[in-house]
């Protein structure tokens, strides 16, 4: 076996932002991703799978209790060449005393370099540093991972 090395970097802003008093906040972000060398291995060199992202998301309180939240991304393959295209993402959240969460999202993505269409929906629970989700990603046949149940579980501290 033979080792693969490369060398590569993330950057990324985010501005978060608030409208007065409102409770309303919203956040723009921009990151690229994997900008840096190919990946040699063997004898051969292959691009990297950079990325640049740009997006925003507002969260608007409908109650004490209760918060909605909105999201939009585009994002843009860089390399390797043959992979290069657009996608853009939106989904939307609602959350109960930061603790029950529901969310939705869609993905439009170019079928022909292998992203597709999908859609995702979920729920959540928080307890403490506790914390449950449940997703399932409905997709076509372009999609491997189409169809599938997702369960993390994690802790938050």
């Amino acid at each position: 076996f033979s080792a693969a090395n490369a060398a590569a970097f993330d950057a990324g802003l985010l501005y978060l932002g608030r409208f007065g008093s409102s409770g309303i906040h919203w956040s723009l972000g921009a990151k690229v991703s994997n900008i840096g060398s190919k990946i040699k291995y063997d004898k051969e060199s292959y691009a990297l799978p950079s990325t640049a992202r740009l997006g925003g998301s507002v969260s608007i309180p409908i109650s004490t209790y209760e918060v909605l939240s909105c999201a939009v991304d585009a994002d843009y393959q860089l390399q390797p060449a043959e992979a290069r295209n657009l996608g853009l993402s939106a989904g939307v959240e609602y959350s109960m005393l930061k603790r029950v969460f529901l969310r939705a999202g869609y993905r439009l993505g170019d079928k022909e370099k292998g992203d597709g269409r999908s859609a995702t929906f979920g729920l959540g629970a928080a307890v403490k540093w506790f914390r449950a989700e449940l997703a399932y990603l409905a997709a076509g046949k372009d999609k491997p991972l189409r169809n599938t149940w997702y369960i993390p579980v994690g802790a938050a501290f």
